[in-house]
C-alpha cells in the first residue's frame, strides 16, 4: 500500500514540477525571451522544434532561436 501512495506523491510532485517549468518558460517568452529565463528551462542537450517556427539542437541555440523569435522589435 505505501509503494502506491509514494507512486502517487511522486506523480502529484512531478505534475507540480511541470506546471513550475511551463510557468518559468511563459515568463520568460513573455519577457522578449530573456536569455537568463530561458536558459534556466533547458538542460545543455535540449532540442526545440515546431513546425512554422524552427528547430534548434542545444541549450545554447534552442535560447537563440526562441529570441529571434519571439523578440518584439519595435518600428
Amino acid at each position: 500500500m505505501s509503494g502506491d501512495i509514494e507512486k502517487r506523491l511522486q506523480r502529484l510532485e512531478d505534475i507540480e514540477a511541470i506546471k513550475q517549468l511551463i510557468a518559468r518558460y511563459a515568463k520568460a517568452i513573455d519577457k522578449n525571451g530573456d536569455p537568463i529565463l530561458l536558459a534556466a528551462c533547458f538542460t545543455e542537450d535540449a532540442g526545440w522544434n515546431c513546425d512554422g517556427v524552427g528547430g534548434w539542437k542545444g541549450r545554447e541555440d534552442v535560447v537563440q532561436g526562441l529570441r529571434e523569435t519571439c523578440t518584439i522589435t519595435l518600428p
